[in-house]
Protein backbone atom coordinates (compact mmCIF):
# COMPACT_ATOMS: atom_id res chain seq x y z
CA UNK A 1 0.00 0.00 0.00
CA UNK A 2 0.95 3.45 -0.76
CA UNK A 3 0.43 7.07 1.56
CA UNK A 4 -2.64 7.22 0.86
CA UNK A 5 -3.61 3.45 -0.29
CA UNK A 6 -4.84 4.46 -3.35
CA UNK A 7 -5.90 1.18 -5.31
CA UNK A 8 -3.75 1.56 -8.41
CA UNK A 9 -4.01 -0.12 -11.68
CA UNK A 10 -2.42 -3.35 -11.40
CA UNK A 11 -3.09 -4.26 -8.02
CA UNK A 12 -4.53 -7.98 -7.73
CA UNK A 13 -7.32 -6.32 -5.50
CA UNK A 14 -8.21 -4.60 -9.09
CA UNK A 15 -8.50 -7.77 -11.48
CA UNK A 16 -12.39 -7.91 -11.53
CA UNK A 17 -12.81 -4.29 -11.67
CA UNK A 18 -10.38 -3.80 -14.68
CA UNK A 19 -11.85 -6.31 -15.90
CA UNK A 20 -15.71 -4.46 -15.72
CA UNK A 21 -14.20 -1.50 -16.79
CA UNK A 22 -12.53 -3.05 -19.93
CA UNK A 23 -15.80 -3.97 -20.99
CA UNK A 24 -17.43 -1.13 -19.95
CA UNK A 25 -15.09 0.86 -22.46
CA UNK A 26 -15.69 -1.97 -25.39
CA UNK A 27 -19.57 -1.47 -24.93
CA UNK A 28 -19.44 2.04 -25.16
CA UNK A 29 -17.15 1.97 -28.06
CA UNK A 30 -19.84 -0.23 -29.55
CA UNK A 31 -22.72 2.11 -28.60
CA UNK A 32 -20.74 4.78 -30.50
CA UNK A 33 -20.01 2.77 -33.68
CA UNK A 34 -23.98 1.69 -33.43
CA UNK A 35 -24.96 5.18 -33.59
CA UNK A 36 -22.57 6.79 -37.04
CA UNK A 37 -23.37 3.23 -38.57
CA UNK A 38 -24.45 4.49 -42.25
CA UNK A 39 -28.32 3.79 -42.94
CA UNK A 40 -29.20 1.03 -45.67
CA UNK A 41 -29.46 1.91 -49.51
CA UNK A 42 -33.07 2.24 -49.45
CA UNK A 43 -33.30 4.30 -46.15
CA UNK A 44 -30.64 6.61 -47.36
CA UNK A 45 -32.41 7.10 -50.39
CA UNK A 46 -35.62 7.74 -48.80
CA UNK A 47 -34.44 10.28 -46.45
CA UNK A 48 -32.84 12.28 -49.44
CA UNK A 49 -36.12 11.93 -51.48
CA UNK A 50 -38.34 12.94 -48.16
CA UNK A 51 -36.06 16.18 -47.80
CA UNK A 52 -35.51 17.15 -51.23
CA UNK A 53 -39.40 16.79 -51.69
CA UNK A 54 -39.87 18.85 -48.76
CA UNK A 55 -42.58 21.74 -49.37
CA UNK A 56 -40.24 24.19 -48.51
CA UNK A 57 -37.93 23.36 -50.23
CA UNK A 58 -39.32 22.84 -53.78
CA UNK A 59 -39.61 26.95 -53.57
CA UNK A 60 -36.91 28.39 -52.59
CA UNK A 61 -34.66 28.01 -55.86
CA UNK A 62 -37.14 30.17 -57.94
CA UNK A 63 -35.83 33.46 -56.78
CA UNK A 64 -32.37 32.40 -57.54
CA UNK A 65 -32.25 31.62 -61.12
CA UNK A 66 -35.13 34.37 -61.62
CA UNK A 67 -32.04 37.06 -61.51
CA UNK A 68 -30.71 35.69 -64.83
CA UNK A 69 -33.76 36.72 -66.41
CA UNK A 70 -33.97 40.27 -64.98
CA UNK A 71 -32.21 42.81 -66.40
CA UNK A 72 -32.32 45.10 -63.12
CA UNK A 73 -30.56 42.36 -61.18
CA UNK A 74 -27.34 41.48 -62.60
CA UNK A 75 -25.16 42.34 -59.73
CA UNK A 76 -27.07 40.29 -57.65
CA UNK A 77 -24.87 37.93 -55.76
CA UNK A 78 -25.80 34.28 -56.42
CA UNK A 79 -24.47 31.35 -54.27
CA UNK A 80 -20.37 30.13 -55.67
CA UNK A 81 -22.40 26.62 -55.60
CA UNK A 82 -25.66 25.30 -56.08
CA UNK A 83 -27.38 23.37 -52.88
CA UNK A 84 -28.73 19.91 -53.05
CA UNK A 85 -32.16 21.94 -53.33
CA UNK A 86 -30.74 24.05 -56.30
CA UNK A 87 -29.82 20.82 -58.00
CA UNK A 88 -33.18 19.04 -56.88
CA UNK A 89 -35.10 22.34 -58.62
CA UNK A 90 -33.19 22.01 -61.58
CA UNK A 91 -33.10 17.84 -62.30
CA UNK A 92 -36.21 16.99 -60.12
CA UNK A 93 -35.68 15.40 -56.80
CA UNK A 94 -35.91 11.73 -58.35
CA UNK A 95 -33.18 12.13 -61.13
CA UNK A 96 -30.99 13.99 -58.76
CA UNK A 97 -31.45 11.30 -56.02
CA UNK A 98 -31.02 8.67 -58.35
CA UNK A 99 -27.60 9.85 -59.16
CA UNK A 100 -26.55 10.85 -55.81
CA UNK A 101 -27.48 7.06 -54.49
CA UNK A 102 -25.54 6.26 -57.93
CA UNK A 103 -22.33 7.80 -56.44
CA UNK A 104 -22.70 6.37 -53.05
CA UNK A 105 -23.26 2.24 -54.55
CA UNK A 106 -20.12 3.33 -56.61
CA UNK A 107 -18.09 4.33 -53.23
CA UNK A 108 -18.93 1.24 -52.03
CA UNK A 109 -20.99 1.88 -49.17
CA UNK A 110 -21.34 -0.28 -46.35
CA UNK A 111 -23.91 -2.14 -45.75
CA UNK A 112 -26.14 0.00 -43.30
CA UNK A 113 -28.18 -0.32 -40.48
CA UNK A 114 -31.61 -0.16 -40.36
CA UNK A 115 -32.96 2.39 -37.92
CA UNK A 116 -35.25 -0.11 -36.25
CA UNK A 117 -32.73 -2.15 -35.52
CA UNK A 118 -30.46 0.61 -34.76
CA UNK A 119 -32.54 1.84 -32.08
CA UNK A 120 -32.88 -1.84 -30.70
CA UNK A 121 -29.86 -2.46 -30.77
CA UNK A 122 -28.68 0.94 -28.95
CA UNK A 123 -31.13 0.21 -26.54
CA UNK A 124 -29.84 -3.61 -25.92
CA UNK A 125 -26.38 -1.67 -25.29
CA UNK A 126 -27.38 1.16 -23.19
CA UNK A 127 -28.88 -1.67 -20.57
CA UNK A 128 -26.00 -4.04 -20.98
CA UNK A 129 -23.58 -0.74 -20.21
CA UNK A 130 -26.22 0.17 -17.33
CA UNK A 131 -25.41 -3.09 -15.76
CA UNK A 132 -21.73 -3.30 -16.39
CA UNK A 133 -21.74 0.33 -14.83
CA UNK A 134 -23.88 -0.62 -11.57
CA UNK A 135 -21.17 -3.84 -11.04
CA UNK A 136 -17.99 -1.71 -11.96
CA UNK A 137 -19.65 0.72 -8.64
CA UNK A 138 -20.59 -2.67 -6.15
CA UNK A 139 -17.07 -3.84 -7.01
CA UNK A 140 -15.67 -0.55 -6.02
CA UNK A 141 -17.50 -0.21 -3.43
CA UNK A 142 -15.99 -4.00 -2.39
CA UNK A 143 -12.41 -3.33 -2.62
CA UNK A 144 -13.32 0.23 -0.29
CA UNK A 145 -14.27 -2.24 2.03
CA UNK A 146 -10.99 -3.54 2.26
CA UNK A 147 -9.29 -0.46 2.96
CA UNK A 148 -8.05 0.83 -0.27
CA UNK A 149 -9.04 4.18 -1.94
CA UNK A 150 -10.62 3.92 -5.65
CA UNK A 151 -10.44 6.31 -7.92
CA UNK A 152 -13.70 5.93 -10.36
CA UNK A 153 -13.68 6.76 -14.08
CA UNK A 154 -13.84 10.62 -14.88
CA UNK A 155 -16.75 9.42 -17.00
CA UNK A 156 -18.59 7.68 -14.24
CA UNK A 157 -22.58 8.01 -14.16
CA UNK A 158 -22.88 9.87 -11.09
CA UNK A 159 -26.50 8.57 -11.34
CA UNK A 160 -25.29 4.80 -11.38
CA UNK A 161 -23.30 5.13 -8.34
CA UNK A 162 -26.39 7.04 -6.17
CA UNK A 163 -28.23 4.49 -7.15
CA UNK A 164 -25.50 1.80 -6.07
CA UNK A 165 -25.16 3.20 -3.30
CA UNK A 166 -29.42 3.54 -2.28
CA UNK A 167 -29.41 -0.34 -2.71
CA UNK A 168 -26.42 -0.75 -0.78
CA UNK A 169 -27.93 1.10 2.13
CA UNK A 170 -31.61 -1.05 1.46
Amino acid sequence: MDGFNICRAGNPVRTTLEKIQKEISTVGAEIEQTERAYLPYEETRANLLFFLKEDQYQRVPEKHFESFQSPFHRNWELPRELSLVHLAYLMGPDTLVDRIMERIAANGQPVGLPAAERQKKLAELQAKLRRLMESEEVETLRIEKLGWVVLRREDADVQVILDVWAQQDA
